[in-house]
């Protein structure tokens, strides 16, 4: 008889070019869970395409605060329903205010349910190269250049130490077989040897 794992809900948190997108997409294969990733929700509240280029400056466009907090919305009550059908959910996207991270954490403890957040740690050289080199290339669904990576180091805060806060550090890139140890004390995953 194959175990399984209850729902849970997991937070992808971590400034642009931290690699959330990256290591969400890993950890819903192994899982299983639904990915759902801010980036693509706010285009897709817009009527944008995932790939699309909106050309929205920083506080303008797709970017203000009215579109931040519809996609944060969005989010909750999409994780909501996907949890409430038994399906784990792995919620990608800064979270640079407590309060986003805050009604998520509420709704995990509303459905009874394991919440973890991934908070991912980069240096700040490292994050602008990496946004540079991702914004120059265009094949991403965020928009966020060197100047939005800027602003989100003003507004960013620290998370305080917590059982339920696992942070990684990927400087260097980060091999998912290690997140995979790491979550395996909080996490069954369906391919587990």
């Amino acid at each position: 008889m194959t175990k399984k794992n209850p729902p849970c809900l997991i937070i992808m948190r971590g400034l642009s070019g931290s690699g959330k997108s990256y290591l969400a997409r890993q950890l819903a294969k192994y899982l299983p869970a639904t990915h759902l990733n801010s980036d693509i929700i706010r285009k897709a509240i817009a009527g944008y395409a995932p790939l699309s280029r909106t050309k929205s400056n920083l506080g303008e466009g797709i970017y203000t605060p009215q579109m931040s907090y519809k996609t944060y919305q969005s989010l909750l009550n999409k994780a909501k329903s996907i949890l409430k059908s038994g399906v784990s959910v792995i919620v990608d996207a800064t979270f640079l205010h407590p309060k986003s991270l805050a009604k998520q954490q509420k709704l995990a403890q509303d459905l009874k349910l394991p919440f973890i957040i991934i908070d991912i740690q980069v240096s700040i050289a490292c994050l602008r190269l990496r946004v540079a080199k991702r914004f120059a290339q265009g094949n991403d669904p965020s928009e966020a250049d060197v100047a939005v990576l800027e602003q989100q180091f003003i507004n960013y805060r620290p998370l305080k130490a917590a059982n339920h806060v696992v942070t990684i550090h990927n400087e260097k890139g980060f091999e998912f077989s290690t997140l995979r140890a790491r979550l395996s004390t909080y996490l069954y995953f369906k391919n587990n040897e």
